[in-house]
């Protein structure tokens, strides 16, 4: 499973444990952005967006994760975009070329 699809899987099980205007407002946009060794990086927009997912939501999603990655121990935010790549390996062993 490649990291989009772990993270399909996981909105897939949050879309049905949050309120839907929750899902809508805070994970829209998001994605997985990488995978270091047991803790998966969350791509976010903003600041707001990464505080309420870190606090209000951190049982949710990291259970959510921890369906397609048995062995995460926790989830972290960094604010970023699509068009910015992780500089280091992931969990699955591939690298992430420069842009």
């Amino acid at each position: 499973m490649n990291e989009k699809e772990i993270w399909q899987t996981a909105l897939g099980e949050l879309e049905i444990t949050l309120s839907k205007a929750h899902f809508t407002t805070w994970l829209k946009g998001t994605f997985l952005f990488q995978l270091k060794g047991n803790t998966a990086i969350i791509g976010v927009h903003n600041g707001f967006a990464k505080e309420w997912l870190e606090n209000k939501f951190n049982k949710e999603i990291l259970n959510a994760l921890k369906k397609p990655l048995q062995d995460l121990k926790s989830f972290e935010c960094k604010i970023t975009s699509l068009n910015t790549p992780p500089s280091s390996p992931n969990l699955l062993g591939k690298k992430t070329p420069k842009q």
